[in-house]
């Protein structure tokens, strides 16, 4: 059956689907690549494409197919092979004679999703009429002369972004320090090694070695409660850990307690070089008690929509530094506004340091039930019978707030109650979640 792009393809995070299915189909990602070409070549004669990838199985057959069909265009294509989407993102930041990059990955999702991330000159994030300028052009028909070609070769370009990291660095910072490292079998598996061993680490490497189905599998940012014994069993100063296309990081302290987004965020505005920063960027999903926390150090706190490529929008806009997502995509804008699970990590280790805060002290959470559904049907939201029951759940409350919304890239509810009393929290959220499934139904 012939499939086609119905909408707009690219979600909160790019283009992301099961391998085989809906846009990732050999006759849809041809489509794709010739659509970015002839997009591209509206602002370049020759463009200059930078492509990378993470670990999984289906990143070469995706490259392949999308190289086929960008090749039948007069264009330059740098194939860098495996790398983190923010290293590519930081080399189109330094090298600016690219003009478009690619970087093939589902992130933190399993080995048989994969997707694509587009950034355009300067390492940016396509603009939402980026998109639809793509879009527009996935029926326009591909060359057919077979006269003029692209070009492609492979270079790796690892070293541009680890020179970029390690100057920000005093050398050596992190000797003494041991660190368990969980590289989700993804694209980090070779760069985080090699950056934090660079700066003194010792090292405790994990789920580093990348089969191609392996990424994410029970490792990595997602997983992170897992590794709790090993750094106790080890006596470290903390995990890191992030995910499969490392842009997103999550921690443990010392004593095997999970540091998430929101924690980090709240030891980097602690750094000294952030202390003075006003205005801290989170979202609708972030805690309140950081949003308490940091009014009473005369900070505001402003929530941006989910998503990093939200919170850099928002980062602009009231021109700060600091924003993060609870599930780890932290951006520190004075490096780059793309989330960096390296350099985050770096700079929070950093700020331990500086700060004399090993013991990863942050602020007081408010309980907090996080749901994911898996729906058949993704009704609006402001559908009568679903929104019923979400005011009627809300006068249960007894100080706190709730929050529904769909995953941008996966056919997910979920469903956020924070509260003041835990167990009123979990009792709130699950008879929510209960409610809303007969409505949407499961896959």
């Amino acid at each position: 059956m012939k499939t086609t792009f119905k909408t707009n393809p690219f979600g909160t995070d790019g283009i992301r689907n099961k391998v085989g299915i809906g846009q990732l189909t050999v006759e849809n990602i041809f489509k794709l690549g010739n659509a970015i070409a002839i997009w591209s070549k509206k602002n370049s004669n020759i463009p200059k494409i930078l492509i990378a990838h993470d670990t999984r199985i289906s990143c070469d057959f995706i490259k392949s197919t999308l190289c086929s069909s960008l090749l039948l265009h007069q264009l330059e294509i740098i194939d860098t092979g495996i790398l983190t989407t923010p290293a590519l993102a930081k080399i189109m930041q330094i090298d600016s004679s690219f003009n478009l990059g690619i970087m093939i990955t589902a992130s933190h999702n399993p080995y048989h999703d994969n997707g694509i991330k587009i950034f355009s000159n300067g390492g940016k994030r396509l603009t939402q009429e980026d998109e639809i300028a793509i879009c527009m052009e996935l029926e326009t028909p591909s060359p057919n002369a077979y006269q003029i070609f692209g070009s492609l070769q492979s270079i790796n370009k690892n070293q541009i972004y680890k020179d970029a990291v390690l100057q920000h660095f005093a050398t050596k910072f992190l000797i003494g320090k041991k660190i368990i490292l969980d590289c989700a079998n993804g694209a980090a598996s070779n760069l985080a090694p090699d950056i934090f061993t660079a700066l003194g680490a010792e090292l405790i490497i994990v789920s580093s070695q990348p089969t191609g189905t392996n990424i994410n599998q029970n490792c990595g940012s997602t997983n992170i409660k897992k590794l709790e014994e090993l750094v106790l069993k080890h006596n470290a100063e903390c995990t890191v850990a992030f995910d499969g296309d490392g842009d997103r990081v999550c921690m443990l302290d010392k004593f095997g307690n999970e540091k998430d987004g929101d924690d980090i965020l709240y030891v980097l505005s602690q750094h000294p070089n952030y202390k003075d920063q006003k205005i801290i960027v989170g979202t609708i999903m972030s805690n309140e008690g950081l949003a308490k926390k940091t009014s009473t150090e005369n900070k505001t706190f402003i929530r941006a929509k989910v998503g990093d490529k939200n919170v850099a929008e928002k980062l602009t806009e009231v021109q700060s530094i600091l924003g993060a997502e609870p599930s780890g995509h932290i951006i520190i804008s004075e490096f780059m506004n793309v989330s960096d699970g390296i350099f985050a990590a770096l700079k929070t280790l950093e700020s331990l340091e500086l700060t004399n805060n090993w013991n990863f002290a942050s602020f007081k959470k408010y309980p907090q039930v996080l749901i994911n559904l898996k729906v058949a049907n993704k009704l609006p939201l402001d559908t009568p019978c679903i929104a019923e029951i979400i005011k009627k759940t809300e006068q249960n409350l007894i100080s706190g707030r709730i929050l529904i919304r769909y995953s941008g890239t996966e056919n997910l509810l979920r469903v956020m109650v924070e509260n003041s009393d835990l167990i009123n929290t979990q009792n709130i959220a699950t008879n929510l979640a209960n409610e809303l499934m007969q409505i949407l139904g499961t896959i």
